[in-house]
Parts: structure tokens; C-alpha cells; sequence
């Protein structure tokens, strides 16, 4: 007979540490005996099988990685896992190891073993490997061989295993020990990750690519500029009634829009997560580069005028960070410009972009206006609204434009000017596939008592859109062709939108200021029809 003895067991192991904070505890299924990878000289090797028990916190898994695999792979929860402990004078006796028997002989800090096996911790949006755990009887019992690797929220959208490539990781510089509390592992270390050089391609649409760069936004003021390193600080702690079990920070990460392999949106952020609250950014910096650049000048300088002007005082960068989701929009608004007899109202300049980390989408827009809020122009008798707004994101490009005409009336009477308007409008968007086109009937009206001592707006509009379906864009409909024997099932999308507005101002102390919009959607399938020929 040829091959391993084994014996079924049923029983708790501790390897390493104290009796009362071990620093290994398996649950034991089975052991066996089996010769070790030795052609000279055989060996028999001993291993206790079974289910190592893990921490609870931090998500904690183990994976399994051979010594040609560039990253590690997810482990059944139900495999025996190995452990082993080479008699002296071997290399490492004192130590019990996560290891198969065959290598036995391998288990030294430079060897290179068949199998490598290790823990996988989860914190958020990032992930740590410690490969080839080893315990022993020492106030940190787990030491491993080698630092181990963090993988960030850039190396993690490109994995298609339990962890990344290896080489897509970050080093930890100096840790190779974890100390132990009653089956809880803890460890802290704070190190550099990566350099000016190192990124991490987070999509690619193209012309546009989003990426992360490890570095800050501080530059010396020689050539070439000088940028520090991101800095990554990870606490865990082993005590299970610690307040807070376990966190991370990464001190100022670049996050990149470039167009065409040129610079084009820079984020700089710190990032933090803990066991108590979901990954989140602070202090934030945006700076708009390359073809950007000079916009943003002309963003600033506008601005600097803008407050000073009715409307004006908001003018400026705004950053938000909720559920995953970051808006930065650069954007000022005049609501009331002079028109010859008449006045242009609600204009409203918006560059910007929105990014959802899950699922990722990036979205980046430029415009004149907006859906919910159209700028308005009246020059008596006539009045219109108007939007022009070019978007690109994930899914390509997306141009919104609305057009309108209709009747409207301005008065100014010195102490009290006022003005009111119905329009019907046509909006044209490509968002949806393959477009939407949609009517629109608006009316507004206000009034203004001694420049803005009192004054009232409402806003009112309702609209009606449709979505065709994509198959008239595709033959026989289109191009024309021989006419078909039927015309198939359709899928017709109606969307209908509803917006009001209500803005109220008394002697500048009593302030109503309310927006609502609301969009509903309709599928309309149209049944089968036969075209006798």
C-alpha cells in the first residue's frame, strides 16, 4: 500500500502562546503520517488537520497560494489545513507551521515552499495577506517569514480572486509579528505605500481613464516638483471589548481624471475606515489641470465678480462625500440679469463630476443649466427656458439640450419689479438608449419689493417624455428594406417628470428655499403585428 496514514480525530488543538491566550487554536478533524519531498533521504512527517479558528474581526479567511501563483486563492472553509512542526536540527523546529508535510524541509524564512498558505484579513476597501503564519511560545506568538501586503481599493477592482496580484500590492516595511487574545489577532503598524510613480488604474472609458496615484498634492518650489508619499496607518486590536477592534487611515491619496494620458481632474483625500463606520474621505482638494486649467480660471475670476452680484454670494467649489459618493461641483448661479426690456433668470454655470465607488461610476459634466432648474429668459411679450449640458462618463457620451418659447410679461415699477411666464419646451437627451425626447410645459412667476427686501418665486413644470425602442434604429426599420412580414413586440419607455420650486425672502431674515423633482417610468410593450404581403 502507498500513500498517507490517516485517523479521524475529533478534538481542540492550541498550538503557541499561553494556555489562557493561545496563539493558535484548530479545530482537529483528522491527523496523518507521510513522506516528506525527499529523494535522498526519507522522512515521515506528522500534520494535525482541521479548521482553524479565526477572529471575528476584520472578516478574517485563509487562502492558499503555489509557489508559481502570482496571487493567493480562496480556501474551502470545509478544507483540513495543515499543521506541522520540523524535529531538530531542521530549520524551524521551534515553530509550528501552516504547512503541508511534503515540505517539511522548505520552512525556512528564505525558502521556497510548494504550498504556501495564509490569513486574509478584510478591512472595508482594503485587504491584508500574511503568507506562511508560523506560532510559537512567544509574547507575540505569530511571526511571519515576510511583511505582509496590503492591497487597496484600486488593486482590489482589478481582482478576480479572494486577493489581488501579489505584485499590484504594498509592502508593510517592518511587521512580522501579531499578538494574540484569546483567538483574536492584533497588530498596528504606519508606513509609506507606493511613490509618485506608483498608480492604480480604477476604469478606462477610452479617451478618459480613472486611476489612483499614492501621493500629496505638496510640491517644492524647484523643478522638478516634490510630492511625499501616501501614508498608510493599520490598527487592530487583539482585545475582543475593545471599543473599536480595528482601523484604517491612508494620509492624502490621489485621485486622478486624465484625458487622453493628460491630467484633467485631481482629488487629493484622506481615507479612513473602522469597524464602526463605512470607508469615508476628508479634507478634500480638487484641482482642475490641463484643458481644465484655463476654465478654472475663468471659473475663479467669474466667481470673485459673482459675489457681488444678487444670487452671487454661493459662488464657489463645492465637495460632497455621502454613501460611497463623491460630488465636486464648481458652479455659480445669477438668477436675475438684465435683458434689454426683459430679464434672463436662473443662470446657472455647472462643471463637475460625480463618482460612486460601488458600484464604480464616474460621470463628468459641463453646461448651461439643468434639467430640475432650465435658466429663463423674458423680454416682453415673449419668454423661453433653455439647457445645454455635454456629460461623459462610463457609458459614453451624454448631451442634454432643451429648447423653449412661450409668453411672459416683466415689470419694473422702481419699488417693486416682477415677472411671469409660460413656455413649452422640447428636450432632447442621449443619457438613454438610444435617446429620450421629451415635451415640457413651465410656468414661473415672481416678485421682488426694494431689491430683495421681500420677494417671492414660484416654480412649476411638468413634463412628458419617450424613450423608443432601439430596434427601429436597426434594420429592416432603419435603413428601409423590404417591408417585414411583421412587426415584432416593442418595448416603449414613458417617462413623465414633475418640479416645483418655492423661494421666499423677508427683509432678509425669513428665508423658504425648496426644491422637489420627481421622475416616473412607464414600459409599454405593443403586442405582435402580422403584415399580410
Amino acid at each position: 500500500m502507498h500513500g498517507p496514514a490517516r485517523a479521524p480525530i475529533d478534538c481542540t488543538v492550541a498550538f503557541g502562546g499561553t494556555e489562557a491566550k493561545p496563539g493558535l487554536v484548530v479545530r482537529a478533524s483528522s491527523v496523518d503520517v507521510r513522506c516528506a519531498d525527499d529523494a535522498v533521504t526519507p522522512r515521515l512527517a506528522a500534520a494535525v488537520r482541521g479548521s482553524p479558528l479565526l477572529p471575528r474581526n476584520g472578516a478574517w479567511s485563509i487562502a492558499r497560494r503555489g509557489a508559481a501563483d502570482p496571487a493567493p486563492s480562496a480556501l474551502d472553509p470545509s478544507f483540513p489545513v495543515p499543521v506541522v512542526r520540523p524535529t531538530a536540527p531542521a530549520t524551524g523546529s521551534q515553530l509550528w507551521h501552516l504547512a503541508d508535510p511534503v515540505d517539511i524541509l522548505k520552512l525556512d524564512d528564505a525558502a521556497n515552499p510548494s504550498v504556501r498558505y495564509g490569513l486574509v484579513q478584510s478591512l472595508g476597501t482594503q485587504k491584508v495577506f500574511f503568507e506562511r503564519p508560523r506560532v510559537n511560545n512567544a509574547p507575540a506568538p505569530v511571526t511571519l517569514p515576510q511583511p505582509p501586503k496590503l492591497a487597496d481599493m484600486g488593486a482590489l477592482l482589478n481582482a478576480a480572486g479572494v486577493f489581488p496580484g501579489l505584485a499590484d500590492s504594498f509592502d508593510f516595511k517592518t511587521l512580522k509579528e501579531l499578538s494574540a487574545s484569546e483567538g483574536n489577532l492584533g497588530f498596528s503598524e504606519k508606513f509609506p505605500i507606493g511613490a509618485g510613480e506608483k498608480k492604480a488604474l480604477l476604469a478606462n472609458l477610452g479617451s478618459i481613464q480613472v486611476q489612483i496615484e499614492y501621493h500629496d498634492e505638496h510640491e517644492a518650489n524647484v523643478p522638478p516638483p516634490v510630492t511625499q508619499p501616501t501614508t498608510a496607518t493599520i490598527r487592530v486590536n487583539p482585545d475582543p471589548n475593545a471599543a473599536l477592534r480595528w482601523s484604517l487611515f491612508l494620509s492624502r491619496v490621489c485621485f486622478a481624471v486624465r484625458y487622453n494620458n493628460k491630467p484633467l481632474i485631481s482629488i487629493f483625500a484622506d481615507v479612513k475606515a473602522d469597524a464602526k463606520t463605512a470607508p469615508t474621505v476628508a479634507k478634500i482638494n480638487v484641482r482642475y489641470e490641463g484643458i481644465l486649467g484655463a476654465l478654472q480660471s475663468i471659473f475663479t475670476n467669474v466667481q470673485q465678480v459673482a459675489r457681488f452680484l444678487p444670487g452671487g454670494q454661493n459662488a464657489g467649489l463645492k465637495v460632497g462625500f455621502s454613501q460611497g459618493h463623491l460630488t465636486v461641483r464648481n458652479a455659480f448661479a445669477l438668477p436675475n440679469l438684465p435683458l434689454g426690456t426683459g430679464q434672463i433668470t436662473d443662470v446657472a454655470v455647472d462643471m463637475g463630476f460625480d463618482v460612486a465607488l460601488s458600484p464604480f461610476d464616474i460621470r463628468f459634466v459641463a453646461g448651461l443649466g439643468s434639467e430640475q432648474n432650465p435658466f429663463r429668459w423674458i423680454v416682453s411679450p415673449l419668454a423661453g427656458t433653455g439647457v445645454v449640458q455635454v456629460a461623459v462618463g462610463t457609458k459614453g457620451l451624454d448631451v442634454l439640450v432643451q429648447g423653449g418659447l412661450g409668453v411672459g410679461l416683466a415689470i419694473d415699477l422702481g419699488i417693486a419689479s416682477g415677472s411671469a411666464s409660460v413656455a413649452l419646451a422640447v428636450q432632447l437627451n442621449t443619457g438613454p438608449d438610444p435617446f429620450e425626447i421629451k415635451g415640457i410645459l413651465s410656468g414661473r412667476a415672481s416678485v421682488d419689493v426694494l431689491q430683495g427686501l421681500a420677494s417671492a418665486t414660484i416654480t412649476l413644470a411638468a413634463g412628458l417624455g419617450i424613450v423608443p425602442p432601439p430596434q427601429l434604429f436597426k434594420p429592416p426599420f432603419l435603413p428601409p428594406s423590404v417591408p417585414p412580414h411583421e412587426i415584432p413586440e416593442l418595448t416603449i419607455t414613458l417617462i413623465a417628470s414633475v418640479a416645483a420650486g418655492i423661494h421666499i425672502s423677508v427683509c432678509w431674515v425669513v428665508d423658504v428655499d425648496w426644491d422637489g423633482y420627481w421622475q416616473f417610468r412607464q414600459d409599454i410593450t405593443t403586442p405582435k403585428i402580422m403584415i399580410p404581403v
